[in-house]
């Protein structure tokens, strides 16, 4: 996984320079990712990926985003792959949303063009 190669092709496919932008990437294990969740979502469950977008300009000038987090164990158990977890973390951080189930279907056609392209 090269998640700097995917944070480029995810920002070009959506018409940004990956140069202007910062993310920062984390893994938990799941007693971690359950307490975040539950703290941040009311969710007092475990999940394979938390986004939380940020958008404020640091002295390098790049926009920060904000955090991916990513449980790996989880993402594992639900068959997930890591570097789509994180493209979806992305795009989350980039403005997309799923709140129904065809958002969402958009959402993963969408990371999975990234991904595979």
């Amino acid at each position: 996984m090269n998640f700097e190669k995917l944070f480029g092709k995810t920002c070009e496919k959506l018409g940004y320079n990956p140069e202007q932008y910062n993310v920062w990437l984390t893994f938990l294990d799941p007693d971690k990712m359950q307490e975040l969740n539950a703290r941040t979502r009311g969710i007092n469950s475990p999940t394979d990926v938390l986004s939380y977008p940020l958008e404020m300009k640091v002295k390098s000038n790049k926009i920060e985003l904000g955090d991916i987090i990513i449980c790996k164990k989880i993402a594992g158990k639900r068959k997930m792959p890591i570097d789509f977890l994180y493209i979806h973390g992305l795009l989350h951080l980039f403005g997309y949303d799923h709140p129904t189930s065809a958002d969402e279907e958009k959402m993963n056609i969408l990371a999975e063009e990234i991904l595979y392209e």
